[in-house]
């Protein structure tokens, strides 16, 4: 026993060294985008660097590029972007910070670009290393449309500023709704725009900025991103360096107009909910100098009312979010099985607006449904949230016959009809095969003494491919490879000082357990997790509440129950709790409070500070034994 513990211990080490290699494997690299492979000399083309972290990691500083060859390189210009994004039923929040550069060749050869770094914390992270072939010749004139964004204000002639106010006027009108009635800034001034202000929760909506000069040419410089906590976003213009320019007079004066931003929103909330205002500098020979290198301007803070979707006509199983118009595949393979096998159940979701990421799948006896996985993210085409999501779910048949499972079925909200409306797919009829039971082992006289089943691997399950070979004898020569020698005569001695160190630390934690009269390590962290939230219910810390709960009926369940409760359904978390001794009233009620949980997460309304101090009673109570089996 001693020796298996031992073996235990440092299987699990090594299980813990191949984590730590692999977690270090998953950081975030840096991303490297050019707009071209080939440029002439005297070309200018583009260079950008980004970053993107996840979660608590530091925000990325001080960008480098290195830069090999004839060339001459401006910049850089520094913006950031933060967005929420939902995978798999969890949030998760993501920072990038972008730096362009303008590089141009001054010469025929090899431009050698790379690596763009940034510093995260006490380390630097690089990207990787490209060459540019820069060819002998003048310029193509197609470049000339193509403005350098940093010729604005790192170099330039008064030949320049000529061609620049030819090229003001020579811009396409802006349309009327784009023009306001009256300029908030004589030389410059960003606009917020969204194309609806009074949505439901999950209604899909688009911000766009437009950036006005008055002064001439510019480009945006130091953009900051506008603050969408409330908010799933999806890019899909990141800067304006490619957009087309247009003219608008304005109080009789001529502003040049470019969209800095166009992003489409989907609220995670009702209420009044407020998109935070952008900051940029605006960088051209013509705008004064409020800062390094322009002037900075900034748009105006934005309020749009969300409500929840209409109590009126909802569907059993709608989902708060689940909006926008939607089409349903579903596809259940293979159809023949045995009892205790596995099918594949594929879902594709398609359409305009907040992709569904869950379906109600049909309950009943003969199948368990697996934990579902999703794949897929939308994106934003024309200012439109579209795309295509699969969710994909194990289906496990528990018994034979024809099983018929009925339907699936996605309930959603239609804002454009302002009406609910519910698809439906029915699933083929499952045949299912009883599993077949393995004949009796023989021994070779017709049967067996149970001192011979003890020695015989057939009779023990000891199943091998191929034929069963013949016991060797004593006369059979034993041979060991020469590289096994190190391991045997190495082993005993790392095994006994494993076991050694093994059995001191869990005599120690024994004692101290003893000496504190500490209770079973789930209890606990039930304990511990249930004084949590008991402090954040106090402090009023409404954020961070819902998650705390979450935990504590985890711990509290697996503390009483042996199970957690993740990955069931309401239905299968009711079923599993009463079977493990919880009571009727017990599992109704947690059914209850997760979907509650659930719900509020997605925009309905959050648990109020009563029902959280009822929460945390009850969930002691179930702890302490008054209606568990422990």
């Amino acid at each position: 026993m001693k020796l298996g513990r031992a073996l235990a211990l440092c299987l699990a080490l090594c299980l813990a060294t191949l984590s730590l290699g692999t977690a270090r494997a998953q950081a975030a690299e840096v991303q490297t985008t050019i707009s071209t492979d080939t440029v002439f000399v005297g070309e200018t083309f583009r260079v950008q660097i980004a970053l993107p972290v996840t979660g608590d990691s530091p925000e990325p500083t001080s960008p480098k590029l290195s830069v090999r060859g004839p060339a001459e390189v401006r910049g850089p210009s520094i913006g950031s972007s933060r967005s929420i994004t939902m995978h798999n039923f969890s949030f998760s929040s993501q920072t990038q910070v972008t730096a362009s550069y303008s590089i141009t060749a001054t010469g025929p050869g090899k431009i050698t670009i790379g690596p763009g770094s940034f510093q995260v914390g006490s380390k630097r992270v690089e990207g990787e290393v490209f060459e540019i072939q820069v060819q002998d010749g003048p310029p193509r004139r197609s470049t000339r449309s193509r403005r350098d964004p940093f010729d604005d204000f790192f170099r330039g002639s008064p030949f320049d500023l000529l061609r620049d106010r030819a090229d003001r006027f020579e811009l396409p009108q802006a349309p009327e709704w784009l023009t306001p009635e009256h300029a908030p800034d004589q030389i410059g001034f960003l606009l917020a725009r969204v194309s609806k202000k009074e949505v439901v929760v999950g209604e899909t909506v688009t911000l766009t900025i437009y950036a006005f000069g008055s002064r001439g040419a510019f480009q945006e410089a130091n953009p900051v991103e506008p603050a969408l906590g409330d908010f799933l976003s999806f890019r899909e213009i990141q800067s304006s360096f490619e957009e087309p320019r247009y003219q608008a007079t304005i109080d009789g004066q001529t502003f040049q107009v470019a969209k800095l931003r166009q992003i489409a929103l989907v609220p995670l909330r009702s209420g009044k909910l407020e998109i935070g205002p952008m900051r940029a500098v605006l960088a051209g020979r013509g705008y004064p100098q409020k800062g390094p290198i322009g002037y900075p301007v900034e748009s105006a803070p934005l309020h749009i009312e969300v409500r929840e979707a209409p109590k009126e006509g909802q569907p059993p199983g709608f989902f708060a979010g689940d909006v926008g118009r939607f089409r349903m595949d579903v596809e259940l393979t293979p159809t023949r099985l045995t009892e205790g096998e596995y099918a594949l159940l594929s879902v594709q979701v398609r359409g305009t607006g907040n992709l569904p990421t869950r379906v109600q799948l049909p309950e009943g006896s003969g199948w368990e449904w697996q934990k579902p996985v999703t794949r897929g993210e939308p994106e934003v085409q024309n200012g439109e949230l579209k795309g295509t999501r699969t969710i994909e779910v194990g289906l496990r048949v528990t018994q034979p016959g024809q099983l018929d499972l009925g339907e699936v079925t996605l309930p959603y909200y239609d804002p454009g009809e302002k009406k609910y409306k519910v698809l439906r797919k029915r699933l083929p009829v499952l045949e299912v095969a009883p599993r077949e039971t393995p004949p009796p082992a023989a021994t070779p006289s017709g049967s067996a003494s149970t001192n011979d089943k003890k020695k015989d691997p057939v009779a023990l399950g000891e199943w091998t491919l191929g034929p069963r070979k013949a016991p060797a004898t004593s006369l059979d020569p034993v041979r060991i490879p020469a590289l096994t020698w190190p391991i045997i005569l190495g082993s005993p001695p790392l095994l006994l000082l494993g076991s050694g160190l093994f059995w001191a630390l869990g005599g120690l934690s024994r004692r101290v357990g003893a000496k504190r009269g500490a209770a079973p390590k789930p209890k606990r962290a039930a304990e511990k997790s249930l004084s949590e939230l008991k402090r954040l219910i106090a402090e009023g810390q409404s954020s961070e509440t819902p998650s705390a709960l979450r935990r504590a009926i985890e711990a509290v369940l697996f503390a009483r129950y042996d199970f957690n409760g993740r990955g069931l359904t309401q239905s299968e978390l009711h079923q599993k709790l009463v079977a493990q001794g919880g009571t009727e009233e017990e599992a109704t009620w947690l059914s209850a409070l997760l979907a509650r949980l659930e719900a509020s997460a997605y925009g309905g309304e959050a648990l109020s500070k009563s029902e959280l101090e009822e929460a945390l009673r009850r969930l002691k109570a179930i702890l302490s034994g008054k209606g568990g089996p422990r």
